[in-house]
């Protein structure tokens, strides 16, 4: 397999997750995913990812996304999954966070909901504590969780970290 299609795979997945962190979809949530599609729209020649990313698209067209249709687009991501197992896990872990950081940032806003869900899938993913930027995600969220809330000033923050790592 590809590892580009790979790499794609993983971040379409952390992006799916990511968006549907707070169980609301918008219009830049939207407009994200379809620049994923732009963006990887020559991996699609050919395979399992011609196949599912046209699946993926076909919802996007029709310009409307629901809650329920992320669902359905995971449920795709997931029956896709034996095509694209990655040959480091750490790797297509550190991509899914990269998705999530792109789904997070795209409408604009980071809520103490999603900062919570963030905490959780990198407590889950303690694996990973030795890649870089594991220990500096976990460290800024555990600290700006500490008081049970998340203030502007706060949430510029973890928008800048998150900028900077998908950056990099």
């Amino acid at each position: 397999m590809n590892p580009k299609t790979t790499q794609a795979y993983n971040r379409l997945k952390g992006l799916l997750h990511g968006v549907f962190l707070d169980r609301r979809v918008n219009r830049n949530e939207i407009m994200e995913l379809r620049d994923w599609c732009y963006a990887h729209e020559e991996l699609a020649t050919d395979g399992p990812f011609k196949d599912f990313f046209h699946e993926i698209k076909a919802i996007l067209d029709t310009g409307v996304v629901t809650a329920e249709e992320i669902l359905d687009m995971n449920v795709i991501l997931t029956n896709y999954r034996k095509h694209f197992i990655p040959v480091d896990q750490a790797t297509a872990d550190i991509n899914f966070l990269k998705g999530i950081c792109y789904g997070m940032l795209a409408d604009g806003e980071i809520n103490k909901h999603e900062a919570y869900m963030l905490k959780t899938w990198l407590l889950e993913n303690e694996h990973l504590c030795n890649e870089r930027p594991y220990k500096d995600f976990y460290d800024i969220i555990t600290s700006v969780l500490e008081d049970n809330h998340l203030d502007h000033e706060e949430a510029k923050m973890l928008k800048k970290l998150f900028t900077d790592f998908l950056n990099e």
